[in-house]
């Protein structure tokens, strides 16, 4: 009796068995790593002014601070007493906290 098993598939060399179609092309964490740098520097160049939300979140987190989440709107002209739940207060808190720890760093154009 004859069991001789026949190869289902040639083995090749260099082909990585585990690899789906996940794996990355060679090179890729390289530009990614590159691409990962020019966002944080954009970041870096662009952040360095306050902008008008900057401002918004500094008198927010404030006002918080000093009050306490806020029931009813108290920031805006348009909407001024109306029922209203601040969903981000906790960032504006924490934007605050730092900025009062740093101090203003940022130069204000």
């Amino acid at each position: 009796m004859n069991l001789a098993v026949a190869p289902t598939r040639p083995a090749s060399a260099g082909v990585n068995p585990r690899a789906g179609s996940a794996a990355l092309p060679p090179g890729a964490q390289s530009w990614f790593v590159a691409g990962l740098a020019v966002v944080l520097a954009g970041n870096v160049m662009y952040s360095r002014r306050l902008f008008g939300d900057s401002y918004y979140d500094l008198y927010a987190g404030r006002y918080i601070i000093q009050h306490g989440i806020p029931q009813r709107n108290t920031v805006t002209a348009a909407s001024h007493g109306a029922p209203w739940i601040d969903q981000q207060w906790l960032a504006h808190v924490l934007y605050y906290a730092v900025w009062a720890a740093g101090g203003s760093w940022l130069p204000c154009r």
